[in-house]
């Protein structure tokens, strides 16, 4: 299986799933699963920077070697599970690649967790926003991982 986050600007959001996806994925024993990240507005020059270094670093994610990569129909068609954080994430992914609803959730659908569906980009915003981010991330995929464990299990 293979699965792919995404968000707008592949620096942030999809790639801390992505990364806490790969290492909660690891830990629970599933094997044959890959996890990438894009952006649906990504541009190669976009870098991480202020908190989010602090974050990835924390996470074990190498800021420095991190290339934003802008989601392609051939990257939709490759994956199986595609995680998206906001509507439009859904919406511009459907525009590149039509038919393929069926395989794309908001994470935190996925993952079963009430409220508003989408999780909100913090970027601008103050750090503690970025804090709030990981925290929410960490439960969806902590979740998502338990949904991933039943669908092997069936």
């Amino acid at each position: 299986m293979r699965i792919m986050t995404v968000c707008t600007g592949n620096i942030c959001r999809s790639v801390l799933s992505c990364s806490l996806l790969k290492q909660a994925i690891r830990s629970a024993g599933l094997d044959g699963i890959q996890v990438f990240s894009s952006g649906t507005r990504a541009q190669p020059w976009y870098r991480v920077y202020g908190v989010l270094e602090l974050i990835y670093r924390d996470q074990g994610i190498d800021a420095a070697g991190h290339e934003a990569l802008k989601t392609t129909p051939d990257m939709v068609r490759e994956a199986d599970l595609i995680l998206v954080m906001e509507y439009r994430h859904r919406d511009e992914i459907l525009s590149i690649a039509p038919g393929v609803e069926e395989k794309i959730y908001l994470l935190k659908e996925f993952a079963g967790l009430d409220g508003d569906p989408e999780i909100e980009d913090p970027l601008g915003h103050p750090d503690d926003a970025y804090y709030a981010c990981l925290e929410l991330l960490q439960e969806a995929v902590r979740l998502s991982v338990d949904r991933l464990r039943d669908m092997e299990d069936e």
